[in-house]
């Protein structure tokens, strides 16, 4: 059995694999172990068949790790450590397992062997020590055997051990021998390990002393790698002149050969183009007439169809027409029929409207007339009697008679025109032949013309009031009659806003009158100072126009 020192003495190690080197480096304590052919390292290595600048100075850092493992770590170097064929990152510590293989420098090849592959290992101390006698392992075999069967060789009582049987007792014999044998293999083993530490010390010593040899040769070949350095660095500088040259001169050689090349290839370019554009062609002309001749086939096939369609058209068209001959046929004695319908309607039509102008017409002229005149009224003139007359042939009654009325005899006392009756005699009128319209408008103008020349007739005396006429609408302005005994009247029409003077009327009634008045014009509705836009003249507004039926 192995026994608790034993297993302390366990520790890491790196184990060089390069064909007959026994190169062995522990990994003890908690200090780190750094590789290297520099002198600052605790373990150097010089480089046999390796180059010497794929080794750093100070190649690889190894740490322990808290939990007794061991990390490695690449000491930012140019070629770098490899475990297990990867490469570590420079700077980075990486845990190392039992039998791990890393490799210094150059990357793994399987063409050569590498020189600094070392692979990492867990052995006893004993097999790397080699300070061990064989006094000190005998010793050690007997304390093995004492903690293997501690009962047998602690004195005691009886009564505190217990009775063990014979089969017992030798299994444990036989166990004992198993140790026993393991053990002696261990101890031939720290023996064979003693042996090679010494053979390896004698091997470092050796090695040291050559080291020294060889340092002192590579500071001598240091100073002449220098001298050397230099003349390499005049001669490269020398050579890089001469390359420039040769550099200047192969690039215009290469220049005038390219660009021969370019003619060259444009030439052959364009008359590989010159042949292609001649097949183009000729396929062209070919496609062409390949086309004419199918266009040509499918122009006579959509001819063939489209005389087949216009045959079908034509029938159908034929039949169309035909029926709609018919159909025009039918609708022309229709449209005949209705036409005499229609003028048989405009003459009974016709016939009915001369009838109601002509009973209208006897209407008005029975119950629309003048009794003095025998027209029908001008400017309908109604007093206080209710009977009505024309205003100039009231005027003129009143001014050559008595102020009667002529149908009555009663007394004038007021006037009132009847713009009601005056504009349903205009629109009856309107409907009256071109020849009445002639005789109203010359009638018209007429009496416009007698009502001015009896206004500027002088007035009568009398010593009756003045007669006030009113108007039957509410816009038109009042009319006031001057009496001066039973010579006549003077009609005028008073407005508040003219601005003209006439001399005083009658004597003693005449403060009833206005001072500014204008002298309205009796033929006229609406009879006032005003413009009318109609006929320019003035005394009547345009609703009252007796010209606006021409117009």
């Amino acid at each position: 059995m192995i026994t608790m020192a034993e297993v302390q003495n366990l520790v890491w190690f790196l184990r060089r694999q390069y064909k007959d080197a026994e190169e062995t480096i522990a990994l003890t304590g908690r200090q780190e172990v750094s590789l290297g052919r520099g002198l600052d390292v605790t373990h150097r290595t010089i480089p046999k068949d390796t180059p010497f600048d794929m080794f750093s100075r100070k190649h690889a850092i190894f740490r322990p790790a808290v939990d007794g493992t061991w990390t490695v770590q690449d000491n930012n170097t140019i070629n770098g450590i490899y475990i297990n064929g990867h490469r570590l990152k420079p700077g980075i510590p990486f845990t190392l397992k039992e039998g791990d293989n890393i490799q210094l420098g150059l990357p793994p090849s399987r063409d050569s062997e590498p020189e600094f592959l070392y692979r990492i290992v867990r052995d006893y101390t004993s097999n790397i020590s080699g300070n061990r006698t064989d006094s000190e392992l005998k010793s050690k075999r007997k304390e093995t055997a004492e903690n293997a069967d501690p009962q047998g060789s602690r004195p005691g009582p009886s009564h505190h051990r217990p009775v063990e049987s014979s089969g017992h007792k030798r299994r444990r014999l036989e166990q004992l021998d198993e140790d026993l044998a393991h053990k002696q293999r261990i101890a031939e083993r720290e023996k064979q390990a003693e042996q090679r530490v010494r053979d390896a010390e004698a091997r470092i010593q050796k090695m040291q002393s050559l080291i020294e040899e060889k340092e002192l040769a590579q500071t001598a070949l240091q100073d002449q790698l220098k001298k050397k350095e230099q003349e390499m660095q005049q001669e490269m500088r020398q050579q890089v002149v001469r390359l420039e040259e040769e550099k200047h001169q192969m690039q215009a050689e290469l220049q005038e050969m390219m660009t021969r090349e370019m003619q060259q290839k444009e030439q052959e370019l364009l008359e590989r183009l010159e042949q292609q554009g001649l097949a183009l062609q000729e396929e062209k002309q070919q496609v062409e007439a390949r086309l004419q001749q199918q266009l040509a086939q499918q122009l006579e096939e959509k001819d063939k169809d489209l005389e087949e369609q216009l045959l079908k058209h034509k029938a159908a068209l034929d039949q169309i027409i035909s029926q709609k001959e018919r159909e025009h046929s039918d609708l022309q004695a229709k449209l005949l029929q209705s036409k005499l319908e229609k003028e048989q309607q405009e003459q009974s039509v016709k016939k009915v409207r001369e009838e109601v102008v002509e009973n209208v017409t006897n209407v008005m002229e029975s119950e629309l007339q003048c009794n003095i005149c025998t027209e029908l009224f001008v400017q309908a003139t109604t007093l206080h009697c209710s009977h009505t007359f024309c205003y100039a042939c009231i005027l003129e009654w009143t001014k050559t008679r008595k102020m009667e009325c002529p149908t009555c005899r009663t007394k004038v006392t007021s006037q009132t025109r009847s713009l009601v009756l005056d504009s349903y005699i205009d629109k009856m009128v309107e409907s009256y032949s071109e020849e009445l319209k002639q005789h109203r408008m010359a009638l018209l103008q007429d009496r416009k013309e007698k009502v001015a020349t009896l206004e500027r007739q002088s007035p009568r005396q009398g010593k009756d009031s003045p007669i006030s006429v009113g108007s039957a609408s509410s816009d038109e302005e009042p009319l006031s009659v001057s009496s001066g005994g039973s010579s006549g009247s003077q009609w005028t029409q008073s407005s508040s806003s003219s601005t003209h003077n006439s001399p005083p009327h009658s004597r003693g009634n005449s403060a009833s009158m206005d001072n500014d008045f204008v002298p309205g014009d009796p033929m006229a509705y609406y009879g006032g100072y005003g413009r009318c836009h109609i006929c320019g003249r003035r005394g009547h507004w345009a609703p009252g126009c007796p010209y606006r039926l021409r117009f």
